[in-house]
């Protein structure tokens, strides 16, 4: 995966947001490696206020100073507004998703700031859909484009086609998927689970791994690029911002 790289070594060397919107139209991901952690806000805040608009209805684990900003860390008895434990408060090995596939629609950017790393674990799992689009089959493609998958809101489709772009677009978590299938089996059939085993299995072959550093961030397309994690140690205290934003100037789910 082509991931452009931004240094950042003070607030007057901000990108546009017009660059970073043509970055995430072109590669589906950008990101930025701030000097300091000053630095690193300025920027987090420049963002939310320039790139889009932040979505806050499910921000079970919010940063103080900053209400739309989820502190992704272990956290106990935390629950998102559909009774699920997010997987963002464990250290559990999360894999390759999009956010808000429980929500009626998604928000089309997501963007990670790290400040703290683990020392072992952690590692940031990305995954650009084209990526995988060519090791398909047709009827394959369109199944995941039915609008049959369950989520907890409804149907929705895996994958989408935008025309205008000529390219794809997913929205898709297994966990979740699961979970469902865990309380509701009936809404999840085995020709569902064979197609959905085999996305998996590409994900985890193609996926990109890499230890973001502290004071880095990368801003995604969440129609596009999937990310996960590694596990990592129960007692650390690895700490990463994440920022869910809607913007006009990119594909709406």
């Amino acid at each position: 995966m082509k991931i452009k790289e931004i240094k950042i070594l003070s607030d007057k060397s901000f990108p546009s947001v017009s660059t970073i919107l043509s970055d995430l139209k072109q590669f589906g991901i950008s990101r930025a490696d701030c000097l300091n952690y000053g630095i690193g806000q300025a920027f987090l805040n420049y963002l939310c206020s320039g790139l889009g608009i932040p979505a806050v209805d499910d921000v079970t684990n919010p940063n103080h100073e900053m209400p739309h900003v989820h502190e992704v860390k272990p956290a106990t008895n935390k629950v998102d507004k559909h009774g699920f434990v997010p997987y963002s408060l464990t250290n559990k090995e999360l894999p390759c998703h999009t956010e808000d596939y429980f929500n009626t629609k998604s928000s089309n950017i997501v963007l990670f700031y790290c400040v703290r790393p683990d020392k072992t674990g952690g590692e940031t799992y990305l995954f650009h859909i084209d990526e995988i689009i060519n090791k398909l089959e047709t009827f394959e493609i369109a199944f995941l484009s039915k609008k049959k998958f369950p989520t907890p809101t409804g149907l929705t489709h895996i994958l989408s086609y935008s025309k205008s772009e000529k390219q794809y677009h997913i929205r898709y978590s297994r966990i979740i998927i699961n979970k469902i299938a865990a309380v509701e089996p009936e809404r999840v059939t085995q020709e569902m689970i064979i197609i959905l085993d085999k996305l998996d299995k590409l994900f985890s072959e193609h996926k990109t791994v890499l230890q973001l550093p502290q004071n880095s961030c990368i801003i995604l397309d969440n129609t596009r690029v999937l990310h996960g994690r590694s596990s990592f140690d129960e007692n650390s205290d690895r700490l990463l911002f994440r920022v869910k934003l809607n913007s006009t100037q990119l594909w709406i789910p």
